[in-house]
């Protein structure tokens, strides 16, 4: 082989290729007879007939390409040339897997983690704290006059109310929902330690007041549902006192025990998480 300096080879100059490799002849794809007859067939057939052919479509559907092997076309009936042409309509999309769109794997991941019982169990919680804030704001509305009577601020529209004065577990069922807040800080934060302590203070100063105040009005409630004049029943705007009290005690109170079931849930699902990761 020639290069700069001369010839690579002894005896050569590059332009007899006596010397170089070459494939061996039972690894060479030799050519039929066959194929060559298909080719010359291919590359003679005559334009103004390959025309004339494709028009008479119309009534015989056929193919107008010729086979490599030099087969012939193949022709295709008029039904299945009617369901081609219905095909034929139809968009198709090719291309390599690189062009094909990707999962929308963040969508994914929100609904498994909407699907894990932890952050159900999470979401449900939440709510439940959101509902006793609200239960705690009427109980703040109900003490108003009360709260303004210490404060010597009078309002005439408020003292017209006559709204009885405050029992001792009402004060002591708002303070305990101040721990809502923590409960809210342990489920964002994901603290064990903080939400049994939440589960501690809903369950002592929330769910037993509660239970306290449905002994208190029960007598009366009871008598209210019993009888069909009940007497000496105290009332608030022309209301017996002890079915208003009934009606915030029940919501109160499913508001609490759902509380309790979601965060002891919660509890057990994060402490086999951390024993699950301790494990590995």
């Amino acid at each position: 082989m020639a290069s700069r300096d001369g010839p690579m080879v002894a005896g050569t100059d590059g332009t007899d290729f006596v010397h170089r490799e070459t494939v061996a002849t039972h690894y060479q794809i030799s050519t039929s007879e066959e194929e060559i007859a298909g080719t010359e067939i291919a590359s003679s057939v005559d334009p103004e007939a390959e025309v004339g052919a494709c028009d008479a479509a119309a009534e015989t559907a056929c193919t107008a390409d010729v086979l490599v092997d030099g087969s012939a076309p193949e022709v295709v009936p008029e039904d299945a040339a009617a369901n081609v042409e219905d095909l034929s309509g139809a968009s198709v999309t090719t291309g390599s897997a690189c062009d094909m769109p990707l999962p929308n794997y963040g969508e994914i991941l929100r609904t498994l983690n909407y699907n894990f019982p932890g952050a159900l169990n999470k979401g449900r919680l939440r709510k439940c704290v959101f509902a006793h804030l609200l239960l705690a704001l009427l109980m703040v509305v109900k003490m108003v006059p009360h709260i303004l009577d210490r404060l010597d601020i009078f309002v005439l529209e408020i003292e017209e109310l006559e709204v009885p004065e405050p029992l001792v577990w009402e004060y002591v069922w708002l303070g305990g929902s101040l721990a809502s807040f923590l409960g809210l800080t342990a489920i964002r934060k994901n603290r064990i330690l903080l939400l049994q302590v939440y589960f501690m203070l809903i369950n002592l100063f929330s769910t037993v007041p509660v239970l306290l105040a449905s002994m208190i009005y029960f007598s009366d409630f009871y008598e209210y549902c019993t009888e069909d004049e009940p007497q000496d029943l105290p009332l608030w705007q022309g209301y017996p006192l002890a079915v208003l009290w009934y009606s915030f005690i029940l919501l109160a109170m499913q508001v609490h025990i759902f509380t309790l079931i979601f965060a002891w849930k919660l509890i057990i699902a994060w402490k086999n998480s951390m024993a699950t990761k301790k494990g590995q």
